[in-house]
Formats: structure tokens, C-alpha cells, sequence
């Protein structure tokens, strides 16, 4: 059934699991619709829809309920908190997990070596119309790609106290020889590398997508994880580059199903209401807002 987490990085705390039948963040882009002069419409939206939960508990005792009434009255300091949602589909952001279709460029990526670059790609494609393409030299120094936290609103890695996986698929273009693997490193609240889970190097085909995946379990200190993709220097002879997309981080478990990202959201308790059943006990209802778009 999952846990779900809310607070700081590095003082995340699980509370009670709600009511069935809630809404886990209903989505809205906040679109509207202009008739044009000459006919037809144009849309405008923003670029990531906003979400809204409304949780509901039943029968919560004085510790169940207290944490959640502190954030919500400010005993905890002000808001925003991260939410930890286990039936979330994928935890990275919509960019990322969409291989650069949902924006339209390499937002959410970078690589550590100033030789090689990053860029979309509409030539190979493993979904939708882009391609996130990750050009090599023909010596390579790192060949790393990172999945990076690109501002505040994209948090993306935050660690919680269980098994979690990466996904990626890739392949090569321009040479037969490339390895690469998929990993995880896992961060202090100071971003210190504790440790590193690896798949093991696999060898990229020119003509089909190959799929990498890694599950660990955080370390104890764990606060942010960082997914990579790492080529194998020794296996680049030539200048090439290499494609990726359906990326997805979520909690252990071998699923090989794409899935849209919903990022990991920073929430602020817009609202809450209890009604007291007997002593002791109270039924709850709070609304949780995304504000991650206004921090």
C-alpha cells in the first residue's frame, strides 16, 4: 500500500494513510481558449499543471493527527514541504521522463565534461516527436549524464527510507561498440556522495532501444539521490552520441511500463477540519496545494 512522507529534506515524516477514494492531485494547466479573427483558436497554458489533494482520515489518534496539524499551523516553520506520494507513477519531472517532449529541450539534464553536450534530437526517437541526445568525443573523460534538479520547482530527488528504482532507455547512433549503465548516487543534506548503486555496462544497438534499470535502497544519512546514465570510457573509439527517453525514477519494483513524470511536488496545507468522534479520536480532512511554480 506504500507509505506517504511529508516535511524537509533530511525531516521527512510519514503520516497516516488516507481514506480511499481521495484525490490524489487533480491536474489543471489552466488553459484558455482564444476564437481567432480568422478562424480556429489558440490555447494558452502553462507549462506544468498545478495539482491539489484532499485527503480525508478517519479515527486518527492525538500522534497521528499532530504532525499534520503542525505543518499546517506553522509549528514546523512555514511551507513549503515535499510530498511523498507512493502511488505516484514516476518521480522525475515531466521533461525528464518524457525525454525532452514535454518542453522541447534538454531542461532537467546536464553532463559533468565541458567536451561533451547535450541536446533534443528529432531523428531518433524513442516516444513522442524528441529525443534527449548526449554527443560524445572521441576520447572520453566522464561520460556521464545527469538527471539534475533544474530550479526549485523541479525537485526531483528527494530520498525516502525505501527501495527505489531508475529506469532508462537508450541507444546508440554513429558507432557499434558503446557501453553504458544506469545508477544512482545517494547525497548527504550537504549533497556529499554516501554511495553509488550500478547496473552493470551493457552494450547499445544502432537499431533498437535497449532498456537499464537499478533498484537500491538509501543509505542511512540519505537525503537527495541523483540518477545518472554513465558510458564506459574504454568503449568509445570514435566521436558518437547517444539517445535516451522514458526515464522514470519510482519505488523498487521491477516495472518495465512507461509513465508520464509528476515530479516530486512542494505542497503548502491550504486548509483542514476535524470533527471529534469520541475521546480522543478525530475524523480529519486537509487540502494540500502545489506551490513548487511560486518558490
Amino acid at each position: 500500500m506504500g507509505v506517504y512522507y511529508l516535511g524537509r529534506p533530511g525531516a521527512l515524516s510519514s503520516f497516516a494513510y488516507p481514506l480511499r477514494g481521495y484525490e490524489p492531485g487533480v491536474e489543471d494547466f489552466g488553459a484558455t481558449v482564444h476564437k481567432l479573427i480568422g478562424g480556429g483558436a489558440a490555447v494558452d497554458q502553462g507549462i506544468r499543471p498545478t495539482r491539489t489533494w484532499k485527503f480525508s482520515w478517519s479515527y486518527l489518534t492525538l500522534t497521528e493527527r499532530s504532525y499534520l496539524r503542525a505543518l499546517f499551523l506553522g509549528h514546523l516553520g512555514p511551507p513549503p514541504f515535499t510530498l511523498i506520494d507512493p502511488n505516484c507513477d514516476n518521480y522525475l519531472t515531466r521533461n525528464q521522463a518524457s525525454g525532452g517532449n514535454a518542453l522541447g529541450n534538454t531542461t532537467g539534464f546536464a553532463v559533468l565534461a565541458g567536451t561533451e553536450s547535450l541536446s533534443t534530437s528529432t531523428s531518433v526517437v524513442y516516444q513522442g516527436t524528441t529525443s534527449i541526445k548526449h554527443s560524445l568525443p572521441a576520447t572520453v573523460t566522464q561520460g556521464i549524464l545527469r538527471l539534475v534538479a533544474s530550479s526549485s520547482a523541479d525537485r526531483s530527488y528527494i530520498a525516502w527510507p525505501q527501495p527505489e528504482q531508475v529506469t532508462f532507455w537508450a541507444r546508440l547512433h554513429g558507432q557499434t561498440t558503446l557501453r553504458a549503465r544506469v545508477a544512482i548516487q545517494f547525497l548527504d543534506v550537504n549533497a556529499a556522495v554516501l554511495s553509488t548503486a550500478t547496473s552493470t555496462y551493457t552494450a547499445l544497438s544502432t537499431s533498437a532501444w535497449s532498456r537499464f534499470t537499478v533498484t537500491a535502497t538509501p543509505p542511512a544519512g540519505t537525503v537527495y539521490i541523483e540518477p545518472r546514465v554513465q558510458v564506459d570510457p574504454t568503449s568509445v573509439s570514435t566521436a558518437t552520441a547517444m539517445y535516451l527517453g522514458g526515464a522514470r525514477l519510482d519505488i523498487g519494483g521491477d516495472d518495465a511500463t512507461d509513465a508520464p513524470g509528476d515530479g516530486v511536488p512542494l505542497v503548502a496545507i491550504v486548509d483542514m477540519a476535524s470533527k471529534v468522534q469520541f475521546a480522543g479520536y478525530r475524523d480529519m480532512e486537509a487540502t494540500l496545494v502545489d506551490v513548487s511554480d511560486l518558490v
